[in-house]
């Protein structure tokens, strides 16, 4: 199964937008089953856009992580976090994941928020 791979911070590269990862606390992690390899994400917003456009976004078995932003050594299943929004965060998307009790936001939810604030950010 595959695990979360070691960041180097202020060196590696968003595998979306291509921004240099700065932040601990927004970083999000897709496997990419395809590829046979983890993709790196410097915001959450970055991982829903870019495996929605991978067709991974509802594939329970793919792996997706993101750290906590209490404690971000530590990776959370995404799926399964819990997220606040209203953070500003490295590409603006405004959401960050941690306990339940102060982000009340489940991944669907955040998930449908960021793909919606995309879209009407590239419509004319």
């Amino acid at each position: 199964m595959p695990t979360p791979r070691t960041i180097k911070w202020n060196r590696d590269t968003c595998d979306h937008c291509h921004m240099v990862f700065a932040d601990r606390r927004f970083a999000a992690q897709v496997w990419d089953p395809e590829m046979r390899r983890t993709r790196l994400y410097d915001d959450f917003g970055c991982a829903v856009l870019s495996a929605g456009e991978l067709g991974l976004i509802d594939r329970d078995d793919v792996p997706f992580w993101v750290t906590d932003d209490a404690a971000p050594d530590h990776w959370l299943d995404a799926r399964t976090a819990r997220y606040r929004d209203g953070v500003v965060t490295p590409m603006g998307y405004g959401y960050s994941a941690g306990p339940a009790a102060t982000h009340p936001v489940d991944f669907r939810t955040a998930a449908a928020a960021i793909r919606e604030k995309a879209d009407c950010a590239h419509k004319s």
